[in-house]
């Protein structure tokens, strides 16, 4: 099961943008709250945002490893493994199937766009995006995903065969 096939997810201008504003707010916040109010509330409040921390670095997409076996959304900290045998359907969608989707837990825009999302036309999907183009889904048995991945050709091209032939 040695992976040979790595895609680094490309992050688009205002994804950078919005990730960097964000982080330097959320900085500013814990120097504030550190500096301006008693112990415990100190705590809770930086334990707040060191959890939107770990959460957004949980989710955030470095690079797509995959193989016949299995799709491996590797993020800053953890993996998402999709085994091929679950997967429906794979295939380039429009780049606006997102545009009027409802972020039921997640971000639009900072680290990407990343989380539990739903719409009309897909319904409940999670998402691991770092731009708004590009966008592949990968439906599976039990779940769907979108991620944005600047060679979907080859990805595509790869599964093509196995994934008709289930």
């Amino acid at each position: 099961m040695a992976l040979k096939n790595k895609i680094y997810f490309e992050w688009s201008f205002i994804v950078i943008v919005i990730t960097i504003i964000v982080t330097v707010l959320l900085f500013y916040c814990i120097y504030i709250i550190a500096n301006n109010y008693h112990k415990i509330s100190a705590v809770v409040g930086i334990s707040i945002i060191t959890l939107l921390f770990l959460y957004v670095a949980m989710r955030l997409p470095v690079y797509l490893d995959y193989n016949m076996d299995v799709i491996i959304i590797k993020h800053l900290i953890g993996k998402t493994k999709i085994p091929v045998t679950s997967i429906i359907t794979l295939e380039k969608v429009d780049d606006n199937i997102t545009a009027y989707s409802i972020r039921r837990f997640g971000s639009g825009g900072f680290g990407g766009y990343l989380g539990k999302f739903s719409n009309n036309i897909l319904g409940n999907y999670t998402m691991y995006a770092t731009q708004k183009k590009n966008l592949v889904l990968i439906k599976t048995v039990k779940q769907q995903y979108i991620i944005s991945c600047k060679c979907y050709d080859e990805l595509i091209g790869y599964y093509k065969d196995k994934i008709e032939g289930m």
